[in-house]
């Protein structure tokens, strides 16, 4: 069968041969008119609404993992972020292989109306279970609505379909008259930055210029931009009733292409390692990325610099006549939740209390093997913690049901003693722990030599799980991020401001928001823009990137606020930044204990048992709201709550922050000396 270009119907066709991703070989067709690549359409399979493609493209599975689905809500957030001049601007969008509904998630927060069309059906279906929200389940070509879209959006879907002239022209006739579009797909120009095998892949029936995006799309839209994000080509464009083609148009963007695919292949590849072709093709095309690129560049190389010397003097080498210790903890560094980095240090510390002590310091993600017990027992001690390492689905495994992958034969081999130092039961609401979760405790139990909970609540569900005979064994060890005055050196004295930071969370969102996710976070972001009208300074503080999420409630309601990245500082600087605060309102437990340990006013939005534990712990549940049950009234609650806090009980509320924290330390000094005595 003759192939004709299904883009502008040219017999102009080249026939080639490529090798793709897979490392098959794969016959395409280039147009010469207006320079589309495409396969043979004639025999397109349909490998999406069967879910088929899941098990080619998404890890041999229907359904999403937790990195997957981490993946998708980062990419959504920074497509939302390139994008957000075209989402103010717009309205009820219909995103167009939606996938789990991740950028419809960010469309709601934002307060647009927003749905999505997900062909696959598993996947459109997890957006209940990951967000609350359902899906719709088609293609385009067969979806039948009963209504018009005010915009579209479609990322990297496109290229995809059998036939881009009868998606393109079915996309028409949902749209109203007037109504703007966005689609991205990979750039053929570009070409993954001369990466041409990466570029070529089975599912990718369709190779886009910008000479064929316009020609497809100016059949039915007027075209506004096309431009180029990354290895993506995107197009902006209106809705019209009658073709917009003009050849002048079509002939500058053909010389565009020609130009970028010209230089995408003479650009030398100077190493593999460095993307050196697409560092030198974006300082020519797509400055706003080059900056981006360079300046974390350079953030990145001066934060590892530094990130060297602070663990060298974390592992305390340099000290004399000191004990040996194996501290398996949660600090990775860049990017890395906030918490984490400063309890990690907070442990040693606090450890440091009474004798120096070096440290061969272990993230808890790293994999456990003969060569790491072996190295255990050539220490002193072991010290496990701190931190909520019990829970299912952070570093999740098969191999002890919580976050620390030992198995029962490593963990017997042990032989030096050990220290679980102030660790949490984390589990969510709605989640239960499996047998095999309960038999790694016990034999963690049995084996530890000192054994902490952060909180009476842990305490408690530990003890219902656990065999009655270690109920004994199990003791308070509050979470030394809640005593950092009391060993941090360095930090001023707190003083008097108008700074008020906020911390919501944004990971598992279902589980800490429920379906009422839209209520909840509207009436925070309400209850800050009060504070700020009232004087205050806003502070939006994350702990992670998704908790930057926030922003966009926040710039929904015009809130003029500043965004801190915690994640990207080391602990000195975090202290100092907490400790500039008047109010912290947080979600996170380290965005309250933090702040609580440099004596700073705290306001906790509860959706997790560990937070209502902790404020009972220390006698703050007037400073603490449980967002399910308070969320219909909850604007007027913060904002009273925040009010009563800072201005009508200020005094009260700083003497009991400091009274309550002694009665901590006093229980930390206690307990330092059973440990102490363990590893003399």
């Amino acid at each position: 069968m003759n192939q004709k270009c299904v883009v502008c119907h040219s017999e102009k066709i080249a026939p080639f041969k490529q090798i793709s991703r897979e490392n098959i070989e794969i016959e395409l067709f280039e147009c010469k008119d207006c320079g589309h690549v495409h396969q043979n359409i004639h025999t397109f399979e349909d490998i999406y609404t069967s879910g088929e493609f899941s098990k080619i493209a998404r890890n041999n599975s229907y359904l999403p993992d937790k990195d997957k689905i981490n993946k998708l809500d980062k990419k959504a957030f920074e497509r939302f972020e390139f994008y957000k001049s075209f989402l103010k601007n717009n309205d009820n969008f219909l995103e167009i292989g939606s996938s789990i509904g991740s950028f419809i998630y960010l469309l709601k927060m934002f307060g647009k109306k927003a749905e999505g069309l997900e062909p696959d059906p598993n996947y459109a279906a997890f957006s209940m279970q990951q967000y609350g929200f359902e899906q719709f389940s088609s293609t385009l070509e067969n979806f039948d609505s009963s209504k018009k879209f005010h915009s579209a959006l479609s990322f990297h879907v496109i290229e995809h379909v059998k036939n881009p002239l009868i998606f393109v022209e079915k996309l028409s006739k949902i749209l109203e008259i007037g109504a703007e579009i966005l689609f991205e797909c990979p750039s053929y120009e570009i070409h993954n930055f001369g990466n041409i095998q990466k570029t070529i892949w089975k599912p990718h029936i369709h190779y886009f210029t910008a000479s064929s995006l316009y020609t497809l799309f100016s059949n039915f839209f007027k075209v506004t931009e096309i431009q180029y994000n990354g290895e993506s080509i995107y197009i902006k464009a209106t809705h019209v009733e009658k073709s917009t083609y003009l050849p002048y148009i079509f002939d500058n963007y053909k010389k565009i292409s020609s130009k970028i695919f010209k230089y995408t292949e003479k650009l030398p590849e100077i190493t593999k390692k460095i993307p050196v072709k697409q560092f030198l093709l974006q300082s020519l095309f797509q400055k706003h990325k080059f900056i981006q690129i360079f300046e974390k560049g350079v953030r990145y190389s001066a934060y590892k610099i530094d990130e060297y010397h602070f663990l060298m003097k974390e592992k305390g080498l340099k000290l004399k006549k000191s004990k040996k210790g194996f501290h398996i903890t949660n600090f990775k560094g860049w990017g890395n939740n906030a918490g984490d980095i400063v309890l990690s240090k907070c442990v040693r510390d606090i450890l440091r209390k009474k004798l120096p002590l070096q440290f061969n310091i272990k993230a808890v993600s790293e994999k456990v093997d003969k060569q790491t017990i072996e190295q255990i027992n050539l220490s002193d001690f072991l010290v496990i913690g701190g931190g909520g390492l019990l829970l299912p689905d952070t570093n999740p495994n098969t191999v002890s049901g919580w976050q620390w992958a030992i198995n029962q034969e490593l963990l017997n081999e042990i032989k030096v003693p050990i220290i679980v130092y102030a660790i949490g039961y984390n589990y969510f609401r709605g989640q239960e722990p499996n047998e095999f979760f309960v038999q790694n405790l016990n034999l963690l139990l049995e084996k530890s030599d000192f054994f902490s909970l952060r909180n009476f609540g842990s305490i408690e569900k530990v003890n219902e799980l656990t065999n009655k005979r270690f109920q004994d064994k199990i003791v308070y060890q509050p979470c030394p991020t809640t005593l950092i005055r009391k060993f941090a050196k360095n930090i001023p004295a707190k003083i008097r401001t108008k700074n008020i930071a906020v911390n919501i969370a944004f990971d598992r969102p279902l589980l800490r928001f429920g379906k009422d996710y839209e209520t909840i976070l509207t009436s925070i972001a309400k209850a800050i823009k009060d504070l700020e009208v009232k004087g205050y300074r806003i502070y939006n503080y994350t702990h992670i990137t998704a908790d930057r999420k926030f922003e966009l409630l926040l710039d929904r309601f015009n809130v003029n606020y500043r965004t801190v990245e915690l994640q990207y500082l080391f602990p000195q600087e975090i202290y100092n930044l907490y400790n500039t605060m008047e109010l912290v309102i947080g979600m996170r437990g380290h965005a309250q204990m933090i702040p609580y340990g440099l004596n700073t006013k705290i306001l906790t939005l509860g959706t997790h048992d560990k937070m209502r534990w902790f404020m009972q712990d220390v006698d703050l549940m007037d400073c603490y709201i449980e967002l399910h049950e308070e969320h219909s009234n909850l604007r007027e609650t913060i904002y009273s709550k925040a009010i009563d806090i800072l201005e009508k009980n200020s005094t009260f509320v700083e003497q009991k922050l400091i009274a309550s924290q002694e009665e901590l330390y006093k229980v930390s000094k206690q307990n330092l000396d059973k440990i102490f005595h363990l590893i003399k």
